[in-house]
């Protein structure tokens, strides 16, 4: 029973992780899209997710 509430506990917590590195991406992004317009938001959006997860490891 231990072992069942450990990785669901490790799943939530995973997924806390992966949350806020979205939306550190997103702000990041946004924050960019912002000082340059004609940057592709979507893109930029991309590049920091990848950062994000870097920094994680």
């Amino acid at each position: 029973m231990k072992c069942i509430i450990h990785l669901l506990m490790s799943g939530l917590i995973d997924d806390a992780k992966d949350a806020g590195d979205k939306m550190k991406a997103g702000a990041k992004a946004a924050g960019k899209k912002i000082e340059d317009p004609d940057r592709d938001a979507s893109t930029e959006y991309n590049k920091e997710k990848v950062k994000e997860k870097v920094e994680d490891l």
